[in-house]
């Protein structure tokens, strides 16, 4: 059985689960958001960031993905290393961004008001993205993989 896998990365309100119900909401496809399985471990509702939770979702996503025949969609990616590891569990890997500019991305952000962002600014949500590693990520998007670059806005 081939395993495939379609990674969604884009900062926070970049419009990755809204490419998901999109393009990806047929049976065929099964979401994996990286955010849901922290909050899932750390039993929260708010918007976490720990860079030590690599093994933990390497853990849970080989095993989501044993025996089941779908693409997978995986969104809420912050880290090139996490990227990697990822990348190794398919044999087939697409690579999605979504690029959105700032103002636009803020706006969003105060509009949605969700509930995992309660407690943060989207001052504090972009760092604490960056935190993860975002800029090594899209760089890593932008230089060592074919990746497309999608204008989400």
């Amino acid at each position: 059985m081939v395993k495939k896998v379609i990674l969604i990365a884009g900062e926070i309100c970049s419009g990755k689960d809204t490419i998901v119900r999109r393009d990806y909401s047929s049976k065929e496809y099964k979401q994996i958001d990286l955010g849901e399985l922290v909050r899932e471990k750390f039993n929260t509702v708010d918007r976490i960031f720990d860079n030590n939770l690599e093994p933990y979702f390497i853990d849970r996503i080989k095993d989501i993905i044993k025996d089941n025949e779908h693409t997978y969609v995986i969104t809420g990616l912050r880290q090139k290393t996490l990227a990697k590891k990822i990348v190794a569990l398919f044999h087939e890997v697409k690579f999605i961004y979504l690029v959105v500019p700032r103002d636009i991305l803020k706006n969003r952000y105060k509009k949605r008001a969700d509930k995992k962002d309660a407690k943060l600014s989207f001052e504090d949500a972009i760092k604490g993205d960056q935190s993860l590693g975002m800029d090594g990520l899209q760089s890593y998007l932008l230089t060592e993989v074919k990746c497309n670059f999608i204008k989400n806005y």
